[in-house]
């Protein structure tokens, strides 16, 4: 009975371990902007920005001073008392000891308290829409080359290709490198889930691959499937994924869905 138990929890621990694996994989595409931040839709500017930054720099100042001169009086006071009461033996362990463990649980509320002010909520939203438009503009069109693609492994691959997705309205979510059955990434929209299965390989895809796919699609009752991959798929390949449901993209292909 104990064993069972043992080994009902292993198994749930490496579930939860493999979910968790999953979550921290599957990458986070930023909502699309409409157009470029502008300071004045956030009634800021480049004046109030300034301000701000000198105010929020002014506090973190006095909050490290205060942090600084608490810990200086604890030492003092309580290193007066230690050494009153242990002698000598007192002091050390006050100075080795005591204070480190109270400046570590000191620091913790301090951490919390940020400088704050009526446009604070503003600017913060004003730099988070920022940063997603540099997504779009900056970092998503980069990937709109066949050389980002073909210095990419294996695993980068498979995330890059989750991106994709999830940049055209997919819900992604990578599996776990081991125990994946042969699918990479899951896919949902509309209701429908797709198996995605990645090779970054030099060379075309043969039909083994997409024989495994359509295998894992069938016991999991799946019926729609994706195979990418860099440079292509054989006769064979291209041949028997005719009327399964299994699409067969390349390189140019997730190009194609970028622009």
């Amino acid at each position: 009975m104990k064993k069972d138990k043992y080994e009902d929890a292993r198994k749930l621990q490496k579930k939860l371990l493999k979910q968790l694996k999953s979550i921290a994989d599957t990458p986070i595409v930023p909502p699309k902007p409409t157009k470029e931040p502008i300071l004045s839709d956030y009634n800021l500017s480049e004046e109030i920005l300034i301000e701000e930054t000198n105010k929020k720099n002014s506090f973190k100042k006095k909050k490290i001073a205060l942090y600084c001169v608490l810990i200086l009086l604890f030492f003092v006071l309580c290193g007066k008392s230690f050494i009153e009461w242990y002698g000598i033996l007192g002091g050390i362990f006050e100075v080795l000891i005591f204070t480190p463990i109270f400046s570590i649980i000191l620091i913790i509320p301090f951490t919390l308290i940020e400088y704050t002010s009526p446009n604070s909520q503003k600017i913060e939203q004003y730099n988070k829409d920022k940063e997603n438009w540099y997504w779009w503009t900056e970092l998503y069109p980069k990937k709109k080359t066949l050389a980002f693609w073909y210095n990419l492994d294996g695993y980068q691959f498979e995330k890059e290709v989750a991106t994709v997705f999830s940049a055209n309205n997919y819900t992604t979510q990578v599996t776990s490198k081991s125990c994946d059955g042969g699918v990479d990434i899951i896919l949902q929209k509309n209701s429908q889930t797709i198996y995605v299965q990645c090779k970054a390989y030099n060379s075309k895809i043969g039909v083994a691959v997409i024989r495994e796919l359509y295998g894992v699609m069938q016991n999991d009752d799946i019926s729609h499937g994706i195979v990418a991959t860099l440079k292509g798929f054989t006769a064979s390949a291209i041949e028997f994924a005719k009327n399964k449901n299994i699409e067969l993209i390349t390189a140019e292909d997730l190009i194609k869905m970028i622009d």
